[in-house]
């Protein structure tokens, strides 16, 4: 009895650190820092070297580290399990690197076999919480993993059971590559301030990428075909909409067509990035649901209509006709606010930038 109070007390405290800290140091999408350290029988391995062609689980441990051990057994199953198995642009499969925090090497040695960590890649600075490795990581407690595709990218960084349950959750390999290709949907009314907050964004995460657009419309002054826009022909667009080679698209006006290529998105995904599309309300619905969970959509919303206004007839662009014909169609679009993911009033620009910041890395991240 006095055993099982004390693994509850520990799980309970383990559960709050874990509730309390949020690894903000390792972002998904940047490279794995590299580890380079020497394995127990003292031969320096390192993570590139590991990963190449193959997917990585680095996992942060302690031979001293109560939940550690405990959740060792379901490692160990897990190893066992997806070792095995193909995935796609890793001829080398996956294994696992164990980055210990000891501070010394018999414990640490005795651990792996007394667990029965089977994988061949262990390594230590035996530097204990002074570890560089966890410095590197901005590891503050363990057990805590990072996921390492076949280039070397951070595809995700998890408690154990929820790296567990996001592999259960998809099919053989397809984590690799269908589950890291998420997309940013930003949508507005025009005059919310959207293109402010896309253009920090796109500045302030080297991650994510602006998803170029295609269009039929003419290029206006110092617009640039595949930077600004695609300049497509008319025929070009609907060969491309027969070939279903758009995620969306919308006749606008009377043939006038905007869509979002899927290449373009793909490209995104091939350079190991995020695409950031900047689309309207409906194009954004659209592309929400050919993408469901895979796409984080919000809807920038000005504080109010009257702001909205004035902040149109700041722009000096506007006639009077215009003017009314935008506020009429902003008061359409705000009725579709509560459709999206999630909603960012920008009543402070700098707080709002922010705020989509967060809500973005929230979503790239397996929070802790």
């Amino acid at each position: 009895m006095k055993k099982i109070g004390l693994f509850l007390l520990a799980l309970v405290s383990f559960s709050m650190a874990q509730a309390q800290y949020q690894n903000t140091k390792i972002e998904v999408g940047q490279k794995a820092p590299e580890l380079a350290y020497e394995n127990p029988q003292g031969k320096v391995i390192t993570l590139s070297e590991i990963n190449k062609k193959r997917v990585i689980l680095i996992d942060f441990w302690a031979s001293w580290c109560g939940p550690c051990r405990m959740a060792n057994p379901a490692l160990v199953e897990f190893y066992n399990k997806y070792s095995k198995k193909k995935y796609k642009n890793a001829k080398n499969g996956f294994s696992i690197v164990s980055v210990s925090l000891d501070k010394s090497k018999e414990p640490w040695i005795q651990a792996i076999e007394k667990d029965g960590l089977v994988w061949p890649y262990h390594m230590s600075d035996l530097g204990g919480w002074q570890s560089k490795a966890a410095a590197e990581y901005g590891v503050q407690f363990v057990p805590q993993c990072m996921l390492v595709d076949a280039n070397g990218i951070i595809i995700g960084k998890y408690q154990r059971g929820r790296l567990y349950q996001r592999f259960r959750q998809t099919s053989s390999g397809s984590i690799m590559t269908d589950d890291t290709q998420k997309l940013i949907i930003i949508t507005a009314p025009s005059g919310s301030g959207k293109t402010t907050i896309v253009h920090h964004l796109l500045k302030t995460y080297p991650q994510l990428a602006f998803s170029v657009s295609a269009c039929t419309r003419n290029p206006r002054p110092n617009e640039i075909h595949g930077v600004h826009y695609y300049f497509l022909s008319l025929q070009d667009f609907t060969r491309k909409i027969a070939q279903h080679e758009f995620a969306e698209f919308e006749m606008v006006y009377e043939g006038k067509y905007y869509g979002t290529l899927k290449s373009e998105l793909q490209k995104i995904w091939t350079n190991h990035q995020i695409p950031l599309v900047d689309i309207d309300v409906q194009g954004a619905l659209r592309l929400k649901k050919h993408y469901g969970a895979n796409a984080l959509s919000i809807f920038i919303k000005a504080p109010s209509l009257e702001i909205l206004k004035q902040r149109l007839i700041d722009r000096g662009t506007e006639t009077d006709f215009s003017l009314n014909e935008r506020i009429e169609k902003a008061t359409h679009e705000l009725t579709y606010a509560g459709l999206f993911d999630t909603l960012v009033i920008n009543d402070n620009l700098e707080q709002a930038c922010k705020e989509a910041g967060e809500k973005i890395l929230l979503f790239l991240s397996e929070q802790i």
